[in-house]
């Protein structure tokens, strides 16, 4: 089976995300520092920017990591 998903990103730059970003975070991470000011969600009348998804996942993060969960737990 092959591990490869490739994605192209707001600058039609085409990678394999796999093999690029070690984790989830790193990712959004990179995004945000890119495409800060872009909509990373649309869902009707709802838009988040990259800037505040990122603020939101770290939040998330922050009390998962409170509850006691640490990192390879599934949530």
């Amino acid at each position: 089976m092959d591990s490869t998903l490739y994605f192209r990103n707001l600058l039609g730059e085409e990678f394999d995300l796999l093999h690029r970003y070690p984790n989830i975070e790193e990712l959004l991470k990179d995004c945000c520092d890119k495409f800060k000011d872009y909509v990373a969600i649309s869902f009707g009348d709802t838009e988040i920017k990259y800037d505040k998804l990122y603020e939101d996942v770290s939040l998330l993060r922050g009390y998962f990591t409170s509850l006691g969960f640490k990192k390879g737990d599934n949530v």
